[in-house]
């Protein structure tokens, strides 16, 4: 006569069972759920490899900070925007305009995301025309289909988002962290403090 699974099982003694389950574990036969969870690394990056901080005030950092790496990339991509298509170049008064934001900035030591969330409106909305904003657009999201597998070190024009070192420099998240001087825009050291510098220089005198 057949008998259902719950019928064998209940005659097994437990015993059994027990030596059973430490064979499946010691030929590494484990539930899928603690597969899910040693495969990789979660929003603090602690099982992946160690490819982000751990400590819960860095990775804060790091979520908060995204919107000032944003400002930076949309000015990027206004840069070029303005050199490679002509017919969107910026005009005269939309250089002075952007001039003097980006002179608020180099004087910035300390950029907060408020600031930053706040010159990225002005720059879409009271600089740049709808047809400027649309080419950024189209730049931003072909960079972004692009992306997957870049560097750290990409330009802010290519659109890559990775926040500040975690020491050195005036992009880092550390000093950001404990409350001192943050400003990855006017780096130097890094591509996207350098297409801010070209950039500024290049608006010079229009």
């Amino acid at each position: 006569m057949n008998r259902t699974f719950s019928q064998v099982s209940k005659s097994v003694p437990m015993l059994t069972l027990a030596l059973m389950l430490a064979l499946f574990t010691v030929a590494g036969v484990v539930p899928a759920a603690a597969q899910q969870r040693g495969s990789g690394g979660g929003a603090g990056g602690g099982a992946g490899g160690g490819a982000g901080p751990t400590d819960p005030a860095m990775i804060k950092a790091r979520e908060e900070t995204l919107v000032v790496l944003d400002l930076g990339r949309l000015i990027g991509f206004v840069g070029r925007v303005d050199q490679e298509f002509p017919r969107l170049a910026l005009n005269g008064d939309q250089a002075r305009r952007l001039t003097r934001l980006m002179d608020e900035i180099r004087l910035t030591s300390r950029l907060t995301p408020a600031a930053a969330e706040r010159m990225m409106i002005q720059v879409e909305d009271e600089i740049l025309t709808a047809a400027q904003l649309l080419q950024v657009d189209r730049l931003w999201a072909e960079a972004d289909r692009t992306r997957d597998g870049s560097s750290s070190g990409t330009s802010s024009a290519g659109r890559t988002t990775t926040p500040g070192t975690e020491s050195g420099g005036t992009g880092s998240l550390s000093s950001y962290v404990a409350g001192g001087p943050y400003n990855p825009l006017v780096d130097t050291s890094r591509p996207q403090g350098q297409d801010f510098e070209a950039l500024y220089q290049r608006l010079q005198g229009r």
